[in-house]
């Protein structure tokens, strides 16, 4: 129960954001740094076994999460993925 917990929590956060992006109250540019690695991860841009990806995203589906689903799959560019993770590996040494 505490995972369920866990990712029930972590997606309501993602879609307190992409709300807040709706809304114009926040920009994408200023978000995206803090989720890249989990974008590029759910929607199969990062290794992560393909069941395993499958489930979650069964899992955002199954449970209503659609903002979650919005988030995911806005435009974001591979260059920017790949500029963002740089940044943040950067940041992290």
């Amino acid at each position: 129960m505490v995972i369920r917990d866990t990712f029930d929590r972590f997606f309501m956060y993602t879609e307190q954001f992409e709300r807040a992006m709706q809304n114009r109250i926040v920009k994408q540019r200023h978000v995206y740094p803090y989720f890249a690695y989990w974008i590029e991860l759910l929607r199969g841009d990062r290794h992560m076994p393909s069941d395993l990806q499958k489930a979650i995203i069964l899992y955002i589906g199954t449970y209503g999460f659609s903002d979650v689903e919005k988030f995911l799959y806005r435009l974001y560019s591979a260059a920017d993925l790949l500029k963002f993770v740089r940044r943040t590996q950067l940041v992290s040494k």
